[in-house]
């Protein structure tokens, strides 16, 4: 009985040991998130009259992405030009695009095209979300 006593009383010292160390706090935002509101968002076209469901999303690393729920994604390359300007390119042509207004939830755009001036807006992407049916 002595043994089992001694075994328990051992058993529950060597649970009690120092309290472990806190977790360092956080020192600043995460290295992958950036200054330029701009960038890693996921940007849904605005405009009414337009189809839902179209995006933009503007990589850190230069990677355009744009997609619509009726139309397959798109890689392109795109760059900054200046703090109101922005080129991609779409199959081998440059656009450019001036950035009119940039705010933590909105975007608009002035693209340049061959066919002349085109204004987009944009809000920033809520989640969840998902596709609408779009008629065909």
């Amino acid at each position: 009985m002595r043994i089992l006593v001694m075994a328990v009383i051992v058993c529950c010292l060597a649970a009690c040991g120092p309290d472990p160390a806190p977790s360092p706090e956080p020192t600043g935002a995460p290295e992958t998130e950036t200054a330029d509101p701009l960038v890693n968002r996921v940007w849904m076209r605005d405009d009414p009259g337009n189809l839902p469901g179209r995006q933009r999303i503007f990589l850190d690393d230069g990677v355009l992405l744009s997609g619509s729920c009726w139309e397959p994604y798109r890689l392109s390359k795109w760059r900054r030009d200046g703090d109101e300007r922005v080129i991609w390119t779409e199959d081998g042509v440059e656009i450019p695009a001036q950035v009119l207004e940039l705010t933590p939830s909105g975007l608009r755009l002035r693209l340049a095209l061959v066919s002349g001036t085109a204004e987009e807006s944009y809000r920033l992407a809520e989640t969840p979300w998902v596709c609408p049916d779009v008629p065909r």
